[in-house]
C-alpha cells in the first residue's frame, strides 16, 4: 500500500516533502506537467516499468546511504557535490545524482510539448548556437552518441548556453553548469516503446514532449 501512495503521489504532482522528514530529498513534484498522459510517444507501462520503479528505488537507496550522516539536511544539489568528490561514496553519488536528473526530465516535458521556443530562450540559442535547428542536432546528436548509459544536457556555463552528454548518473552540476534540459538516453527509458531505436526516441523528445516555457523558466 505505501508505493502506491508513492505512486499516486508521482502521478498526480503532489509534494511529498513530509514524506522524508528528515531530510531535503524527495519524491519528484512536477507541478506543470501531467505525465502521465504523455501516451502518444511514451506509453504507460515504459512510464512505469521503466522510470517509476528505478526513482523509487533510487529514493529508498539515497536515504538509507544519508540516514544518520551529516547529509541528512543538505539540499539534492549539495549531496551531490559533496558525494561526487569522494570515490568511496560513488553509490550515493549515482543514487542523489540520478534522482536530481529524474526529476528535472519530469518537468522538461508536457502533453503536446515541442512547438515554438518562447522568445526569449529562442534568442539565447540562436545567440549560442547560431540558430534553432543547429541546436537540436547538437542536442540529438550529443544524446545519440553518448555511449552506453547517460544523458544529454542543455546547460548554461560562463553565461552562455552548452549542449553536453554525460555517462550513467552523472551531470552538468559537478562541472559548475547549470543544467535547464536534459534527456534520458539509458537504454531503459525508451526500449519499450522504440527498442534499440535511440534516434528516434529524442527526435520525439525534442519535437513532442519538450515543454519549452519550462527551460526558458530556469535561464535566469
Amino acid at each position: 500500500m505505501y508505493r502506491l501512495f508513492i505512486l499516486f503521489l508521482l502521478i498526480n504532482n503532489l509534494n511529498s516533502q513530509s514524506i522524508f522528514p528528515n531530510s531535503k530529498v524527495q519524491l519528484i513534484n512536477n507541478n506543470k506537467t501531467e505525465i502521465y498522459k504523455l501516451t502518444s510517444d511514451v506509453s504507460f507501462i515504459s512510464f512505469w516499468a521503466t522510470w517509476c520503479l528505478p526513482c523509487l528505488k533510487e529514493i529508498d537507496k539515497l536515504n538509507e546511504f544519508i540516514e544518520d550522516t551529516e547529509m541528512k539536511d543538505d539540499s539534492l544539489e549539495e549531496i551531490i557535490l559533496k558525494s561526487s568528490k569522494n570515490q568511496k561514496m560513488i553509490g550515493l553519488f549515482n543514487n542523489a545524482s540520478q534522482h536530481w536528473n529524474h526529476n528535472l526530465f519530469w518537468k522538461c516535458m508536457k502533453p503536446n510539448g515541442g512547438g515554438t521556443m518562447p522568445p526569449k530562450l529562442e534568442k539565447r540559442i540562436i545567440s549560442d548556437f547560431g540558430d534553432v535547428v543547429s541546436f537540436k542536432n547538437k542536442f540529438k546528436e550529443a544524446g545519440v552518441t553518448q555511449f552506453g548509459s547517460g544523458w544529454c544536457w542543455l546547460s548554461i556555463h560562463e553565461g552562455k548556453l552548452v549542449v553536453t552528454k554525460t555517462a550513467n548518473a552523472a551531470n552538468p552540476l559537478i562541472e559548475g553548469m547549470k543544467p535547464i534540459l536534459g534527456c534520458d538516453v539509458w537504454e531503459h527509458s525508451y526500449y519499450i516503446d522504440y527498442r534499440n531505436k535511440r534516434p528516434e526516441y529524442l527526435d520525439k523528445f525534442v519535437e513532442n514532449l519538450i515543454d519549452w516555457e519550462f527551460v526558458e523558466s530556469l535561464l535566469d
